[in-house]
This record gives C-alpha cells, sequence and structure tokens, in this order.
C-alpha cells in the first residue's frame, strides 16, 4: 500500500485571512513544507487511487502528483466540513466518469441531497452508502465514528484500512480519545492522526499534546500528525516537538509505504 497525503492542512497555509503569522510568513517567503493545501489522501490501488475525502485544493494536488480524474476509482467521505468536501465540484469539469462515493447515508444525504444534488443526477458521481467494512481491489476500508462535528452537521468518519496484512488508519478530525476508538486504532503499522493543534484545545479537535499520551500506549508503527493550522508552529518546529516520541508532521506531497 502506498498512501499520498495530498493536502495537510485544514484551511491551507497561508491562510487568507491572516498571511502575516510566523506559520503564514513562512510559507510565503520559504515555501517548502510550510505551504499547505488542504487536507486529503489518495491511496494507490491496482487500478488507480481510492480518495479520502475531496478537499478544494484538489484540482492542484492532481497536477503536482499527475493525477488524472479518471485514475479515481472510488472516494471515501469522513465528514461534511467544507475542507473534506467541496472538491467533489471537480467531479463535474468534464467526462461523466459515475465515480463512487463511499460513506454513512446520513453523510451522503447531506451531500448529494444539499449541496450537490447534480453530480449524481448527471451521472458525475455515484453515492453509496456503507455501514461496514467494504472491501474494493483487495483493500477493506473498515469506517468507526469519532467525536467531531456536531449533531446537524451529520456523524464524522475515520477509515482503517487493511492490504496485505498491513494496516493504516487514518483519523484527521476528532475531539476526543474513548476506549473504544482506542482500541480500533491500536496494532496500526501507520497512524495519520489530527494535528490541526499542538497545545491549544478546541471543541472539535484534540490537541497533539493531549494525544501523544493516549498514542504513547498503543502499539503503533509510524504516527504522522495532519491538518496543521497556520497558528501553530513551523513545520520544522513541529518535527522537533514530536520527534522525541518518535512521531512525524506530515506534509503536502510525502509518501507512505507500507
Amino acid at each position: 500500500m502506498e498512501v499520498i497525503i495530498l493536502g495537510s492542512s485544514a484551511s491551507g497555509i497561508p491562510q487568507i485571512d491572516c498571511m502575516s503569522c510566523n506559520a503564514c510568513r513562512s510559507a510565503i517567503e520559504k515555501g517548502g513544507k510550510d505551504r499547505r493545501t488542504m487536507q486529503s489522501i489518495a491511496i494507490k490501488n491496482k487500478d488507480g487511487f481510492t480518495l479520502i475525502d475531496a478537499d478544494p485544493d484538489l484540482r492542484f494536488q492532481f497536477e503536482r502528483e499527475k493525477i488524472r480524474l479518471q485514475d479515481i476509482t472510488e472516494i471515501f467521505i469522513t465528514h461534511v466540513h467544507g475542507d473534506h468536501i467541496f472538491g467533489l465540484f471537480q467531479l463535474s469539469v468534464g467526462a461523466d466518469l459515475h465515480i463512487p462515493v463511499y460513506s454513512k447515508k446520513e453523510i451522503l444525504d447531506l451531500i448529494f441531497k444539499k449541496s450537490f444534488d447534480y453530480l449524481e443526477q448527471f451521472g458525475f458521481a455515484e453515492p453509496i452508502p456503507i455501514k461496514n467494512e467494504i472491501t474494493l481491489r483487495g483493500i477493506t476500508f473498515i469506517p468507526f465514528e469519532v467525536p467531531h462535528t456536531i449533531p446537524m452537521a451529520g456523524p464524522t468518519l475515520a477509515y482503517k484500512i487493511k492490504e496485505g496484512g498491513k494496516t493504516l488508519t487514518y483519523v484527521p478530525d476528532i475531539a476526543e480519545l474513548t476506549p473504544k476508538i482506542l482500541n480500533m486504532i491500536d496494532n496500526s503499522d501507520v497512524l495519520i492522526f489530527d494535528g490541526v493543534f499542538y497545545s491549544r484545545s478546541a471543541a472539535m479537535h484534540i490537541p497533539i499534546i493531549k494525544s501523544i499520551p493516549f498514542l504513547e500506549k498503543l502499539n503503533l508503527g509510524e504516527v504522522y500528525f495532519t491538518e496543521m493550522n497556520h497558528s501553530e508552529p513551523t513545520h520544522e518546529e513541529l518535527e522537533k516537538l514530536v520527534k522525541p516520541y518518535g512521531y512525524h508532521i506530515a506534509y503536502d506531497g510525502l509518501k507512505i509505504k507500507l
């Protein structure tokens, strides 16, 4: 299994309502790993790529990675916040490819009966509700709910993904680590986890310094924090903060092989 971090920020860095904080200035002046697009990942499969979420910067990420829309075999959605679904618009830019879009029924209803109803109507996408695990092209996707959104915004999913005896667990947004969720995360070869805030507590995101004591107790391989906010330290500074634990900070274009 190979995973590409298409984007690694909640709102993009530099953030357009700031441009002046340390992270934004570094992104503008130095670029590199401090310059971040919004969060999605692509998983290479035998026929192309599986997307987890479709962020608003998808078009630029595809150009960077030389991925065509025809290469996308399916999309899994975690939740209906704009930074995870607004890239679905890109499905309608050309051919009607009938790309399958998987998630819980409540999530798909919010997307395809309100915001993007035309995608199904004109054959650009095919929403497919899932409740339990599903195996596609030899890769098994196991959805599980995590606390993040308010009830009216629908549930939030994370995914445990298995192929060839290896396990990737993808949890880009989470407010709290419960015993049930810790059990789902345990024994992952790679964990990609919510890193929106390093130390600042927020209602919808557990900060890195609060998640580390929980994660340290688990049997994990590589751990990558992702979806950084511009208010946090630069990439280099964050790497120094998590390095003592053997953890990493994700960045745009990072490729992880399992």
